[in-house]
């Protein structure tokens, strides 16, 4: 599986969490604290484990033991990042699209962007500053959660490869 589709399919989960998240935080738990840290933590692992399953799945397909580490990261870091862009780029027009949320205080799911009820053309404009730097947060995350995933699967692969608990040339087993 290429890691775009593997980074898209976490970053669609990861959208789902924060966004559902989001809804039952603001609608019905008057912004809950620890709803908040739960819909930041989510995701995080979510860039994780997309780099951990490309790097693993990666290791897999070379069926070999001894190279590859390095083309396994790398597959581990493109997924993190294909996640971290997706999951923001879905979150914010599931925001602006979704009509659950009109009633809802001018908040969006990466921070205020009414910092000090700030509403009007300011609040608007702070609203955009606001999803430009989660996209380049949550890349930068991607890039390492991705990363650092990817380098664990990977390693995780090869202990398994060279214990010969899965045989070399064989289909990449399930997580």
């Amino acid at each position: 599986m290429h890691p775009l589709r593997i980074g898209s399919l976490y970053g669609l989960i990861a959208a789902v969490l924060v966004n559902g998240i989001f809804l039952i935080n603001h609608a019905y738990l008057n912004s809950s604290v620890w709803l908040r840290i739960l819909g930041f933590v989510l995701p995080v692992v979510a860039l994780y484990l997309a780099g951990h399953y490309a790097g693993r799945h990666e290791r897999f397909q070379l069926s070999t033991a001894v190279t590859g580490g390095l083309r396994s990261t790398l597959h581990g870091t493109g997924a993190g990042i294909v996640a971290g862009l997706v999951m923001v780029v879905l979150s914010q027009l599931a925001y602006f699209l979704n009509p659950l949320v009109k009633g809802l205080p001018n908040d969006t799911q990466f921070g205020p962007s009414s910092l000090v009820g700030i509403n009007g053309a300011l609040g608007a404009t702070l609203n955009v500053a606001v999803g430009i730097l989660s996209i380049i947060g949550w890349f930068v995350g991607g890039l390492l959660l991705g990363t650092v995933g990817g380098a664990f699967g990977d390693g995780q692969a090869h202990r398994e490869l060279k214990s010969g608990k899965v045989p070399t040339g064989t289909a990449a087993p399930s997580a």
